[in-house]
């Protein structure tokens, strides 16, 4: 019965495009017919991004963990080092922990994560999980279901938990010249190589071709290599530069 719960619970969630939700992308989720089926919403996610087939892995491992929704979220490995930690969404940590009442953290968390980042950077005396973020969130009004997370929590929001954020526009100069002075950015990225929708990532540095260093809460794989800076300026809709 528990199992059966959970994977209910888990089922009627609505499928958003990860991080920046937008109405006309809400996807209604099927019930599953038993417990040991994945729910539709995940399938979806990974048929759009593949590299996050490990939920199926993640989701039958905490349908038999009746700890899982209880457990104390441990990230100071993350941040046992003086980069700036990399917080995947789809943790199974907080992979299937709700962000507000009709969504998960795997689908909409990347907003959350990308600010998690950067607390965790500035902040290593009090870190802030992702999921710690997204409470904080939701519960300050920086979140709205079915509209996703507000541009508002990486200004007012950060200001309220110790950092400086100041929106901008994006202008090539500017990031690099802000990234020098050990700034932060997070960038809200539209449709392309990042994503179907949208979508925040934090850009963290430059190497010595003048390619961004990213952190792209919903790959792996693309936080491991530099990015053209036209790629980013040309899809990204939005900016914030973040700093204590």
């Amino acid at each position: 019965m528990k199992r059966y719960a959970i994977a209910l619970i888990l089922a009627i969630l609505l499928l958003y495009d990860p991080v920046y939700l937008s109405g006309n992308e809400n996807l209604q989720v099927q019930e599953t017919s038993g417990s040991d089926d994945i729910p539709e919403y995940i399938m979806q996610m990974i048929e759009k991004y593949p590299e996050t087939e490990v939920l199926i892995e993640y989701y039958n491992e905490i349908i038999n963990d009746t700890g899982y929704f209880s457990k104390e979220i441990d990230i100071s490995e993350d941040i046992s080092t003086d980069d700036v930690p990399l917080f995947l969404q789809w943790d199974k940590r907080w992979a299937f922990l709700k962000y507000g009442s009709e969504t998960v953290m795997a689908t909409s968390g990347c907003g959350p994560a990308c600010l998690s980042m950067a607390l965790c950077y500035y902040k290593k005396g009090t870190p802030m999980s992702p999921k710690a973020v997204a409470d904080f969130s939701y519960l300050n009004n920086y979140y709205a279901e079915f509209e996703g997370t507000y541009a508002t929590l990486f200004t007012e929001g950060a200001a309220s938990l110790g950092l400086i954020g100041v929106s901008f526009e994006k202008d090539m100069e500017r990031i690099y010249q802000y990234l020098d002075e050990g700034k932060l950015i997070i960038a809200l990225m539209g449709y392309g190589t990042f994503t179907y929708g949208g979508h925040y990532i934090l850009i963290k540095g430059y190497d010595e071709n003048g390619c961004f260093l990213v952190n792209d809460p919903n790959s792996l794989i693309k936080s491991l290599r530099g990015w053209d800076a036209d790629t980013i300026i040309n899809e990204a809709k939005q900016m914030w530069a973040l700093w204590i």
